[in-house]
């Protein structure tokens, strides 16, 4: 099969609303987007288009999952967060943009776009995204019926006490207590990113606060955890930033972000 630079990547049926959106509060997710964003100058990854408004495209938090299938259960781990435009998007979860266009959300014009764009990046025909939509789906279909368990990695800390070991868990709900469930924390999510440096490489970090004392992360919140937004940094750099950001301010994160 041909190398493609941009791909199908339908999420298998029992992970559908499994995700970090799904299990973040309305207002989390929106944060960590913006931040997302911001550390990709609001540039997709994957064709390096731009945000305009003048041509339309829009660039969001894409989550990165990889599967292995050949354990019981099977295992879904989440990656990384990336940011990429909704025609990259759509390639990714073409069958999604399918079920829009038959339930009339979307023209079918945007499908011939999506394809056209999906030719245009991996420089082929529309053959080649039929045999690669084929694939995708045989793929999907033999995902159908396993169970999974999700591993949240450096992700878990945004779920607050709701994830076992803070690694991994299977959960059904987040960001909201469920109807006979405890309520339980996780943290405010900052927005703004801050780069650091270990003199080889340069990473992004957002501050997480206590969601218990903010109130909606005002000024005066202070900062209980820091996210790692790439991987790239050491450990003892994110522990030296740790050391040196846990328990500043907002507004002190915010100014030496603003610097950076």
């Amino acid at each position: 099969m041909q190398e493609l630079r941009l791909r199908i990547e339908l999420v298998p049926p029992p992970l559908w609303r499994k995700n970090l959106r799904s299990y973040l509060t309305e207002s989390r997710w929106a944060n960590l987007r913006e931040a997302v964003r911001q550390v990709a100058d609001f540039t997709c990854e994957i064709c390096g288009q731009k945000a305009s408004r003048e041509s339309g495209l829009g660039v969001n938090a894409h989550e990165d999952w990889r599967y292995v299938d050949d354990g019981r259960p099977a295992t879904a781990s989440l990656i990384r967060l990336g940011c990429i435009c909704t025609l990259c998007h759509h390639v990714h979860h073409i069958g999604q943009l399918r079920n829009m266009i038959a339930s009339g959300e979307a023209q079918p014009a945007l499908l011939d776009r999506v394809v056209e764009h999906f030719c245009r990046l991996n420089g082929c025909d529309s053959t080649v995204f039929e045999q690669e939509e084929r694939h995708a789906m045989q793929v999907w279909r033999s995902r159908a019926n396993r169970d999974y368990v999700l591993q949240w990695g450096r992700f878990g800390v945004l779920l607050g006490d709701r994830v076992a070991t803070a690694d991994y868990a299977l959960i059904p709900t987040g960001g909201q207590k469920a109807k006979g469930e405890t309520a339980y924390t996780s943290p405010w999510i900052g927005k703004i990113p801050l780069p650091i440096t270990d003199g080889e490489h340069t990473v992004h970090v957002i501050p997480l606060f206590d969601s218990a004392k903010t109130r909606g992360a005002t000024k005066n919140a202070t900062v209980v955890d820091l996210l790692a937004m790439e991987r790239d940094l050491s450990d003892a750099a994110i522990s030296a930033a740790r050391g040196m950001w846990v328990g500043k301010t907002l507004a002190q994160f915010a100014a030496a972000a603003s610097r950076g």
